[in-house]
């Protein structure tokens, strides 16, 4: 299994990571990271999200 982030994805992540951001900007890096590492688990792991 393959997973391409499009474009649109990189830019509504961006967008929301920017709102948390202005709050909280630890919060906005865990949440980023917490997302790409779901991601990066997909091909190894399928059926787990």
């Amino acid at each position: 299994m393959d997973i391409k982030i499009l474009e649109s994805f990189s830019e509504k992540l961006n967008s929301q990571i920017k709102y948390i951001a202005r709050d909280k900007p630890a919060a906005a890096r865990k949440f980023k990271n917490g997302v790409l590492q779901a991601l990066n688990s997909i091909p190894k792991m399928p059926y787990k999200n």
